[in-house]
């Protein structure tokens, strides 16, 4: 809700292009797909210049770490 807030806010006071994603509409099963739609949108945010990309819910495209796994990573 708050990110909606901001873009409504920033697109009532100045002529700037929102894109608001979600982590889940990044991610794709297939090789490359990913890369390819990220690729596409920062495409079109550019032509749309200025313009404000906002990764809402990225945290859904990154594995939750374990303990275990914090204190390996700590260890190195």
């Amino acid at each position: 809700m708050m990110v909606k807030a901001i873009v409504n806010e920033i697109k009532r006071s100045s002529p700037i292009q929102c894109f608001v994603r979600r982590g889940a509409e990044i991610t794709n099963k297939y090789v490359g797909e990913s890369e390819r739609h990220l690729r596409v949108l920062f495409e079109e945010a550019r032509r749309a210049s200025p313009s404000l990309i906002v990764f809402d819910e990225i945290d859904a495209i990154a594995p939750t770490r374990s303990m275990r796994q914090v204190l390996i990573h700590s260890s190195f």
